[in-house]
């Protein structure tokens, strides 16, 4: 089995999971939720006072700017990290921009469909079109960085063989 094919194998195992995993955290109640955030808060504060050496005051606008910043802009763009590489790494579809393509809808569907059909529908929480934007917001903004060093990388890579064969030809 070629390399590709595992690292790709890895991806899809990947993709799968951070799926499922964001699902169950969606069907979290209100309460649930919020107390998950509340941890995580209480996290990012211990290490930012450990780095900073001031004391951070956890009140309800800290806790919703940890919840924001990480449960949605940050969980979606490492959400869009495996996403762009899984998509990059399907040769089986000939042309780039239908991979790009698909990987863009794919990512901000689930934005949507997470906070609409998932959190909106679960006791005590609602959906909101603003993190749908955060969402889309993480996964856009890092894939879109990754998508950019692999056109570079890909078209310095065809220019360069461009070169070779006339270099071959002369």
């Amino acid at each position: 089995m070629k390399l590709y094919k595992i690292f790709q194998l890895i991806l899809i195992a990947l993709y799968g999971f951070m799926v499922i995993f964001f699902i169950y955290q969606c069907l979290k109640t209100g309460a649930q939720s919020s107390k998950a955030s509340d941890s995580v808060a209480q996290v990012v504060a211990d290490v930012e006072q450990t780095i900073t050496h001031k004391e951070v005051v956890i009140n309800d606008e800290y806790k919703i700017t940890v919840r924001k910043v990480i449960g949605h802009f940050g969980y979606f763009a490492a959400f869009g990290v495996v996403s762009i590489l899984l998509f990059l790494s399907i040769r089986e579809i000939k042309y780039i921009s239908i991979r790009i393509g698909m990987h863009y809808v794919a990512g901000i569907g689930f934005a949507f469909i997470s906070e609409f059909l998932l959190e909106g529908n679960t006791s005590g929480r609602t959906a909101s079109i603003g993190d749908v934007m955060l969402d889309s917001g993480g996964f856009i903004s890092i894939s879109s960085i990754l998508v950019i060093v692999y056109l570079i990388i890909y078209f310095v890579k065809k220019k360069r063989e461009k070169n070779d064969i006339q270099v071959q030809e002369e």
